[in-house]
C-alpha cells in the first residue's frame, strides 16, 4: 500500500501503520484493519468490550461488515457507508449468542475513518478514538462517548483528571445489546495539509499516553509498547491504524 496520494483525483493508495498488543489480558478482543481502492480509503477499528461474553467476536463483526460493504459495485457515500457498517455489525452482533440477556450480550466499540479526495471523516461510537494531528499537536480529535467525557463537557473534570477517573471506561454508546442502536457520530475533520497524520486507536493506546506522546513521531509498535508498560500488570489491549498525507 505505498504509492502516491497527490490529492483530488489521483489514485489513492497510502501505507496504513498497524499495532495491536494483547496487554496484560488473556486475549485481545480489538481488532482493526484498512480498506483501499484507487479513490477511497478506510480505516476501521473495534474494541470488544471485556465485561460482555464475546467481545472479540462483536469487535470481528465490525471488520467482517466493512469488508462486505467497502466493495460493493457501487459504492456508498462515505457517510452512509459507515453508518451501514454499524447499522450491519450491531445486527450480527445480535446474532451471535441470541439466547443472551441484554446485559450479557456481546458489545464493542467502534472508530472509523473515511477519506476521499483531500476529505477525512470520522464516525464513532464509544471511547475508540479518531485523532487528527498537524505539526506536532493534535488538530481535532473524537469525544468520547462515556460517563467521564459529560463530566467534562459539563466543566467536572478536566481532560488530565478524567484520564484517572474510576469511572473512565464506562461507555454510553456502543454496538451490540438488544436495542436498536444509535448512530455513530460524524464529524468531518478540516481540510487536510500534507504531513497531517491521522490516527485511530483504541483506549488502550490513548489512556496512559498524554497527547504530546501521540504526537511524537514515535513508531505505533514502540508506542503501544510504552502504553503497556505504564499500565504494568493490568495493561488493556491496544491497538492503532495510522496514516500520514504525503507532501512533506
Amino acid at each position: 500500500m505505498a504509492q502516491k496520494y497527490n490529492g483530488e483525483n489521483a489514485p489513492l493508495m497510502l501505507d496504513v501503520e498497524f499495532v495491536s498488543l494483547i496487554g496484560d489480558r488473556s486475549n485481545n478482543q480489538d481488532r482493526a484493519r484498512s480498506f483501499q481502492d484507487d479513490s477511497r480509503c478506510l480505516l476501521v477499528l473495534a474494541d470488544g468490550m471485556g465485561g460482555h461474553a464475546d467481545g472479540a467476536a462483536a469487535a470481528q463483526c465490525v471488520i467482517d461488515q466493512a469488508d462486505l460493504l467497502f466493495d460493493k459495485p457501487d459504492p456508498l457515500q462515505p457517510v452512509a457507508l459507515m453508518q451501514r457498517i454499524a447499522l450491519q455489525a450491531h445486527e450480527s452482533i445480535g446474532q451471535l449468542n441470541p439466547e443472551l440477556s441484554d446485559r450479557e450480550q456481546p458489545r464493542t466499540t467502534a472508530v472509523m475513518l473515511h477519506l476521499q479526495d483531500q476529505r477525512a471523516i470520522f464516525a464513532h461510537t464509544g471511547d475508540s478514538r479518531g485523532y487528527l494531528i498537524r505539526a506536532g499537536r493534535v488538530l481535532y480529535r473524537t469525544r468520547d462517548h462515556s460517563v467521564v467525557e459529560g463530566m467534562v463537557r459539563r466543566g467536572e473534570l478536566t481532560d488530565e483528571q478524567a484520564r484517572r477517573h474510576p469511572m473512565r471506561n464506562q461507555v454510553s454508546r456502543c454496538l451490540g445489546g438488544l436495542a436498536r442502536p444509535t448512530p455513530m457520530e460524524v464529524t468531518p475533520c478540516p481540510p487536510l495539509q500534507p504531513g497531517d497524520v491521522l490516527l485511530l486507536c483504541s483506549d488502550g493506546l490513548w489512556e496512559p499516553l498524554s497527547e504530546e506522546e501521540l504526537c511524537s513521531g514515535r513508531s505505533l509498535e514502540d508506542l503501544a509498547e510504552t502504553a503497556i508498560e505504564r499500565n504494568a500488570g493490568r495493561a488493556d489491549n491496544t491497538t492503532a491504524l495510522r496514516l500520514r498525507i504525503p507532501g512533506v
